[in-house]
């Protein structure tokens, strides 16, 4: 919460230049704690996705639901108060009509798919599968029948720092040695104009 509402909002002009307020499909959050929204009976939130544009029955684009990325930058540091569903039922709960607090985001994403730049390919390369794939090449027996969690305590990767979390720092490094990796073979064997990682 803290890197979102005091650290974040200095990198925002470093940016790639397709991360604007309505370039990609969507931005979602991930919540610490379950957040309710304001219809009744529906689960409470720990993650939620919101678009970038309303739009109509055949996908056409109606009315961008940020109006700059100070927008997006608010629907992140304090999203039931600023979410873009506004008024919906399926909006996030106002957090003074609550006795919990505003949802703090533990993670921000926003979607691969972008509205103005269709032939941008984005790759994800993720840490925790990373993370799991070195877990089940540290076992010398099959682990098909173990559950995620299981198989990285075990292997110890849950209590490695970050403590907790489904991957250690390590296999955040590997990852951006891979991220670098792609980006050579983009760049030389099918000559990209541009690449960032």
């Amino acid at each position: 919460y803290t890197y979102y509402t005091e650290e974040f909002p200095e990198y925002v002009n470093a940016l790639p230049s397709f991360i604007t307020a309505t370039g990609p499909k969507q931005y979602a959050l991930a919540f610490d704690q379950p957040h309710p929204v304001r219809k009744d009976e529906v689960p409470e939130k720990d993650f939620v996705r919101r678009d970038t544009w309303q739009t109509d029955t055949a996908g056409e684009r109606q009315h961008a639901e940020f109006d700059s990325f100070d927008d997006v930058l608010n629907f992140i540091q304090h999203p039931a108060r600023n979410d873009p569903l506004g008024g919906s039922d399926f909006a996030l709960a106002d957090p003074d009509l609550l006795e919990q607090p505003d949802p703090r985001p533990d993670a921000v994403y926003y979607a691969l798919d972008n509205w103005e730049r269709p032939w941008v390919l984005l790759v994800d390369i993720d840490a925790k599968t990373i993370a799991h794939n070195r877990a089940e090449d540290a076992l010398p027996h099959n682990t098909s029948g173990r559950d995620d969690e299981a198989l990285l305590d075990v292997t110890g990767i849950l209590d490695a720092d970050p403590a907790g979390y489904p991957y250690a720092f390590e296999d955040v490094e590997r990852a951006i040695e891979y991220g670098f990796e792609v980006r050579e073979i983009f760049e030389d064997d099918f000559d990209a104009e541009e690449t960032i990682v």
